[in-house]
């Protein structure tokens, strides 16, 4: 009988004790998921508000948010990379892209533009889940995922047909910049093949 009660006693403690870690950890993840509910929701409240400005602050807005994301992308390959060239590849281009940014930032200032808050919430998702990798994994993917990005901007700034002169200059002057960039990117991406 005693055996029994002992038992009973140890297995309502670890039910006790697995019900309050079980409570922290909930309570950590809804702290967490309500602060990236709510960095969510102004993110779309100022993308909203860009989007009804036209398409130059529409464009500055994607375009300054991709660049959050992608610096941030590029920060932690400074960190994380195996490789010495993808390392000081990022070094570079968070350098360039950090200069990029801000010329982008200032105009919009000026223009009295919509910016973004900070990196999308997919791209934070993506960078998470891309941090997951080590070694010439997150190296590879890491670079596809910047040779990705660049594409991208690439093809939405050569698309853009920008009414504001200030941001047709911005444009034509940084669009080579931002191809160089890639074509250092795929450089590097076929050298570790």
């Amino acid at each position: 009988m005693k055996l029994i009660r002992n038992f009973g006693l140890a297995l309502l403690t670890a039910c006790s004790l697995s019900y309050c870690t079980s409570a922290d950890k909930t309570a950590e993840e809804k702290d967490s998921i309500s602060q990236d509910s709510t960095l969510e929701s102004t993110q779309e409240m100022v993308e909203d508000s860009a989007k009804a400005l036209g398409d130059d602050p529409k464009l500055v807005y994607e375009l300054v948010e991709s660049m959050y994301g992608g610096i941030a992308v590029m920060k932690d390959g400074e960190m994380k990379a195996s490789s010495p060239a993808v390392k000081a590849l990022a070094k570079k281009l968070t350098s360039e892209h950090t200069k990029l940014t801000e010329e982008l930032q200032m105009l919009a200032t000026k223009k009295g533009w919509t910016l973004p808050v900070g990196e999308s919430t997919d791209d934070k998702e993506k960078r998470n889940d891309l941090n997951k990798k080590t070694g010439s994994d997150y190296d590879k993917e890491w670079l596809s995922a910047l040779e990705d990005r660049h594409k991208t901007n690439i093809g939405k700034l050569e698309d853009a047909k920008p009414a504001d002169a200030d941001l047709k200059m911005a444009g034509e002057k940084g669009l080579p910049k931002i191809k160089a960039l890639l074509a250092d990117i795929e450089s590097v991406k076929s050298s570790l093949k």
